[in-house]
């Protein structure tokens, strides 16, 4: 699986995606920031990147057009640790549920 972690999450979420079987980037890494929502899009589609983001933009785009797959993050803000923690219960499910190939998933 490949990600990338939209600038609306911590830079740390794409290390923490990455292991051995995947890659993860964070978008200020890849894109000139401030990117907009059609360039990360764009920049997902063409490399098939999965798009891990709080934007809710990017899920219903994900519901209309499906070349790109989006995990929609909906926690409030968190502090960092506290925010590993959680997306770290659901990470075994988002990965399930990717390889499925489902097209949005809501991580909540």
């Amino acid at each position: 699986m490949k990600f990338l972690v939209d600038a609306n999450l911590p830079p740390a979420l794409a290390r923490w995606l990455a292991t051995a079987e995947d890659e993860a980037a964070y978008v200020d890494d890849v894109l000139d920031a401030p990117a907009s929502d059609e360039s990360i899009w764009d920049f997902a589609s063409a490399r098939g990147l999965v798009i891990v983001t709080k934007d809710s933009d990017f899920a219903a785009r994900a519901a209309r057009d499906q070349t790109v797959r989006v995990v929609w993050v909906r926690c409030g803000n968190l502090e960092l640790k506290v925010f590993e923690a959680w997306f770290g219960a659901r990470a075994d499910a988002m990965r399930r549920l990717l390889e499925l190939d489902e097209q949005l998933i809501e991580l909540r």
